[in-house]
């Protein structure tokens, strides 16, 4: 996708990590994240929200807690 030109929004990252439960490993869910990041989507509270609950839901709970610590925007769901 990016090759092409064409960049990931919020829609594109939001429907990855619902599909994060079923990949084979965490890293995978870790490169989304990375890619969060250099888009600069990682103030967005419900892209935050969701990498929170993936990192608990795979299990690393030190990663799910420290991210929760640095959400800029914390919501009702956070």
């Amino acid at each position: 996708m990016q090759e092409k030109g064409v960049y990931p929004d919020r829609v594109i990252f939001l429907c990855l990590l619902s599909a994060c439960p079923s990949f084979d490993t965490v890293a995978q869910c870790k490169l989304i994240h990375d890619q969060i990041v250099k888009h600069e989507f990682h103030l967005d509270a419900v892209l935050g929200n969701s990498l929170v609950d993936i990192y608990g839901k795979c299990g690393y709970l030190m990663e799910a807690q420290r991210l929760f610590d640095r959400l800029a925007n914390r919501d009702i769901i956070s």
